[in-house]
């Protein structure tokens, strides 16, 4: 089958390469520019220390002048010397001292000029190696021939690879085939003192790329032209000794050219970094490099006949392709979306498959083919509900399923559907679920109810309404469970023994007053008469909530809990603060209001004991307050315990449950605050 590059549907234009093509044309011009001062008075300060020593051959030479001489000339330079002058022909050490110092004053312009050449500072140094080195070396080149050959190449592969792959990945690739061409010429030449610059490292890595990507192209003429041209462009120069990212600006003032295979080692790199991060991207779950599902040719009129045989004789690649194109073009065709379906099975790819069942369901609804909706949705959640389906799907669903007897399908599709729900719309999903539910399932309608009313968005009115579903389903909760054990008898009606897991902890709760707060903890009298000290790391969680039928207004009670993690069966010990019994501006002092002192109270015992928040940390801190109808209901879903639906008779502390007592006297009580309420 022939492949049609998906560049050429003219809807696509490649603005990552193209900028970064901008962006090597700008700092090669720039590096050029600013070489040319620095180059002149390195090669000035270098000729002068240069012949200075060819009068000295005696003195250190120093890397500089190793790197430009020659080991080899410098060598035969002394011999020579030595020959005409005798072995012992050098100065006094005084003298050769100041000979010394002056060939090192004419050296240090010169190798602080090479040091500010772009090249070093941006190039890749194995001597003196800097990270960012491995990508700041690719916007610079060695040459206008350099710069000119590079921009063009890049710009071919780029219109296609970053059409075909998404800006993303074209980037991603393009980034670590750079890395790894910095890495091999750092492996390659580790004592190099010429700095590598250039594109052509992270070329060689798109062009292997780009051969493997369209390699079903190969009667298309652009598949050659880019491989055969790429390929002369980047492994020819070497071979004939021009080495144009080795030969940076001010490379020529030194000797030593490096052989041809270090630049090949620069391209092996790039194309294993460029090859790992293909297989990356594979593992990730991004979409695989497939050239035939992205650049089919839209003139095409694939039918379900033609995929069949295709199917029949083997050819599945060609027949998911078709089927894929076919989807494209008819999104709304329920035989392109079964057909793409049957085709992804077939290959056995399972995100391509589910994709396409999950839009199937979404048609048969639209279309009212109820029973082949309910037969495909099972099969797609007969394992887990797919996160891209929609809360409003999965709520229609639910009541689908619940007609056809199907609860446990029902319960687990209401489920997804708050997990689905986004931030934006989770309080809306929340009430529509909680009413949903009320018949299904009371254990969801009950958290999904309670989701709802934890969002400062709900109106009073549906508030209300939610609070009304609540007190229903917490209601028939314990019916369930009765029902429940009353269908599960024997063949001969008699109870079949069954588990159920009580999830009720037993609310044990001290009503007490606050005194003082300090650093170790809050010091309270119990309604006993016993003053203790609470200390903070005893704190687990501190829950807050306005209780209406305490009084004749809504109470606030805070309550410190002792047991938060504690399981089913076992006691949840609070200690219970009624804002209506104490003045808390009391226990904080330097505050007008009562209710900023309560905050400020209940926020200094949450940063102090670092406690969980209650229900929520707004509603915790009181922004605002949240607000319950009667206690019981409260105890059930914040602390998630049983206790007694008044506190009019509350257990008294033992003098021996508590830490010592502090020396602390009870304050006055102030009249005036009974009356304080939420």
């Amino acid at each position: 089958m022939r492949e049609t590059a998906s560049a050429r549907s003219g809807n696509f234009f490649p603005w990552c390469c193209t900028a970064l093509a901008a962006l090597c044309v700008l700092a090669s011009l720039w590096a050029a520019g600013t070489a040319q001062p620095l180059l002149r008075e390195a090669e000035s300060k270098l000729a002068e220390a240069e012949a200075h020593w060819f009068q000295r051959p005696y003195l250190e030479t120093g890397p500089l002048l190793d790197l430009r001489i020659g080991a080899e000339r410098i060598a035969r330079e002394r011999q020579d010397y030595e020959s005409r002058h005798g072995r012992n022909a050098q100065p006094l050490p005084g003298a050769l001292r100041r000979e010394r110092e002056a060939l090192d004053q004419m050296l240090q312009p010169a190798a602080a000029a090479l040091d500010a050449m772009p090249a070093r500072r941006f190039g890749v140094d194995p001597v003196h190696w800097r990270f960012a080195s491995l990508l700041t070396h690719v916007p610079i080149h060695g040459g206008l021939v350099h710069l000119f050959g590079n921009v063009v190449l890049l710009l071919f592969l780029g219109l296609y690879l970053e059409s075909a792959w998404g800006r993303a990945r074209f980037m991603g690739i393009a980034l670590l085939s750079a890395i790894g061409a910095a890495a091999g010429y750092a492996l390659g030449a580790p004592a190099s003192a010429r700095p590598f610059v250039g594109s052509s490292g992270m070329l060689a890595g798109l062009l292997t790329l780009f051969a493997l990507h369209y390699r079903k192209a190969l009667s298309d003429g652009f598949y050659w032209v880019g491989l055969v041209l790429g390929g002369m462009w980047l492994l020819l120069p070497p071979m004939a000794g021009w080495q144009w990212s080795l030969d940076a600006p001010g490379a020529a003032l030194l000797t030593g050219p490096l052989p041809p295979l270090v630049t090949y080692g620069v391209y092996a790199g790039a194309a294993l970094c460029a090859f790992a991060a293909y297989q990356l991207f594979r593992l990730t779950g991004l979409p695989a490099f497939d050239p035939e599902a992205e650049n089919e040719p839209a003139t095409a009129a694939p039918d379900a006949g033609k995929i069949a045989r295709l199917r029949a004789s083997g050819k599945h690649e060609d027949a998911f392709v078709q089927a894929n194109a076919w989807a494209r073009r008819e999104p709304d065709s329920l035989d392109a979306v079964l057909t793409l379906r049957e085709s992804a099975k077939a290959l056995k790819r399972v995100p391509a498959e589910r994709a396409a069942l999950l839009k199937a369901v979404r048609l048969e609804l639209k279309a009212g083919l109820l029973a082949a909706a309910l037969d495909h949705w099972q099969e797609l959640a007969s394992n887990e509900v797919p996160k891209e389906a929609e809360p409003a799907l999965l709520i229609r669903l639910a009541s689908l399923l619940h007609e056809s007897d199907d609860r446990a399908g029902a319960s687990k599709a209401l489920r997804a559907a708050v997990e689905n729900a986004g931030e934006a719309n989770r309080a809306v999903v929340a009430s529509r679920v909680a009413r949903a539910a009320r018949d299904i399932d009371p254990q969801i309608a009950h958290d999904a109810a309670w989701r709802a009313l934890q969002r400062p968005e709900i109106e009073l009115e549906e508030r209300q309404a939610l609070e009304e579903l609540l007190g229903e389903v917490i209601r028939r909760m314990p019916r369930e469970i009765e029902a429940a054990v009353e269908q599960a008898k024997s063949a001969d009606g008699r109870p079949v023994p069954i588990d159920i897991e009580t999830r009720v902890r037993v609310l044990d709760a001290i009503d007490a007053i606050p005194l003082e707060l300090d650093h170790e903890g809050v010091h309270i009298s119990t309604s006993a008469g016993h003053k203790k000290l609470m200390r903070y790391d005893r704190i687990q969680a501190v829950s807050v909530a306005a209780i209406q039928g305490l009084s004749d207004k809504p109470v606030l009670i805070v309550d410190l809990v002792l047991d938060w993690n504690a399981s089913a069966g076992d006691k949840l010990r609070v200690i219970r603060l009624r804002a209506d019994r104490f003045d808390p501006r009391r226990v904080v002092p330097g505050v007008e209001s009562p209710l900023e002192a309560l905050r400020q109270l209940i926020a200094t015992v949450l940063g102090r004991s670092k406690g969980v928040p209650l229900p929520d940390p707004d509603a915790a801190r009181g922004m605002p307050f949240a607000s319950f109808p009667e206690l019981v209901l409260y105890q059930r879903l914040v602390l998630m315990a049983e206790g007694p639906a008044q506190p009019s008779a509350p257990r008294q502390a033992k003098p021996d449950e508590e830490l010592p007592e502090p020396e602390i006297e009870e304050p006055a009580k102030s009249p005036e605050f009974w009356e304080f309420k939420a």
